[in-house]
């Protein structure tokens, strides 16, 4: 996943390259003519829409998609992500391109304006769901946080470098906070990790799982 500092420009320039007609400051733009053998639409564009001015509704609903990446960039810059989450922010990328697409072309009404709003509703308060269970230590998952930071040394709950202290029964396990100064503080040639590298929430997922996995 990448930083905060990539994230952001990245959204913002796959979505705009999806509205090449609405760029500069246009709106409803006018649709070119279509070729004398082209059928005939079957919806006609709703009045006030087929000017050179973006609609107040239109206005608003960029502003909603401007608030949901910068929640997305948010999130991805202060590690509130796991792969599921990732994957939730990426389907909602992809939802907000078809909006903007739809945005662009000559029969945008305000049926769809409406609809559009109700979507960019709900992924606010997806995203906000989402961003509270990170916070809540439901980011990356505490195996993950396991594999990444403790399973080259410990192994199944081992310890390669003195079999003789494995994680599997050791007595830190015994209450959270003789795990956390461990953890936070190192012992020998176990390193300390701090906050900016596992959360204190994460930390205490961690702890969860060690004990269940190796505390007995």
């Amino acid at each position: 996943m990448k930083g905060k500092a990539i994230f952001y420009p990245l959204v913002w320039g796959v979505l705009f390259l999806l509205l090449p007609a609405c760029g500069g400051g246009g709106g409803y733009t006018a649709a070119p003519a279509p070729p004398a053998t082209a059928p005939t639409p079957p919806t006609a564009p709703a009045p006030g829409y087929s000017g050179s001015r973006m609609s107040p509704g239109m206005r608003d609903n960029f502003g909603m998609m401007h608030r949901n990446v910068d929640q997305m960039n948010n999130m991805m810059g202060q590690g509130y992500m796991s792969p599921e989450h990732y994957n939730s922010m990426m389907g909602m990328m992809g939802q907000m391109g078809g909006m903007m697409r739809g945005m662009s072309g000559p029969y945008y009404n305000q049926e769809m304006e409406q609809r559009h709003r109700q979507q960019l509703e709900d992924m606010h308060r997806n995203l906000t769901a989402l961003e509270r269970q990170g916070r809540a230590g439901g980011g990356a998952s505490a195996s993950a946080i396991y594999a990444s930071h403790c399973a080259s040394c410990h192994p199944n709950g081992g310890n390669i470098i003195n079999p003789d202290l494995p994680v599997r029964g050791a007595p830190q396990l015994g209450s959270y906070a003789s795990f956390r100064t461990l953890m936070r503080q190192g012992h020998g040639a176990m390193p300390a990790f701090p906050s900016s590298q596992i959360s204190d929430s994460q930390l205490q997922e961690l702890y969860r799982y060690v004990l269940s996995a190796y505390g007995g």
